[in-house]
C-alpha cells in the first residue's frame, strides 16, 4: 500500500520564482502542473537527475538530494532565517539537520 506523503507549505524563493513564472505564463489554460512530464519520485528522481546532469556535461556527486537540501538549508540559516522554519519547509527538525548536514 502506497503511503501518502505529507504536505508542507514552502515560500517560494526569488531565484525559483524568476525560473518558475515563465513556465506558469507558458502553461496551457487549466494546466495544473508546470513540469508535468516530470513528476517521478525515489529512485527514478535520481536516475532523472544524473540523465540531466549528464546531458549538460556537469558534475555529479554522491547523495545529490542530501547534499543539495544541506546546501539550501545552510544558505537559508546564513540568511537569518530561523532555523526551525527551515527544518519545517525542508521537512526535518533541528536535531535531524543538526546530526546530518554540520
Amino acid at each position: 500500500m502506497k503511503r501518502e506523503q505529507p504536505s508542507r507549505t514552502v515560500p517560494l524563493f526569488p531565484e525559483v520564482r524568476e525560473c518558475l513564472d515563465p513556465l506558469w505564463e507558458s502553461a496551457d489554460e487549466g494546466q495544473v502542473l508546470i513540469l508535468p512530464r516530470h513528476q517521478v519520485t525515489g529512485s527514478a528522481l535520481k536516475k532523472e537527475l544524473t540523465a540531466v546532469c549528464e546531458k549538460l556535461k556537469i558534475p555529479t556527486w554522491k547523495k545529490p538530494w542530501q547534499n543539495m537540501r544541506a546546501t539550501r538549508e545552510t544558505e537559508l540559516t546564513a540568511e537569518g532565517h530561523p532555523i526551525h522554519n527551515v527544518c519545517h519547509w525542508l521537512g526535518n527538525s533541528p536535531s535531524t539537520a543538526l546530526k546530518h548536514y554540520n
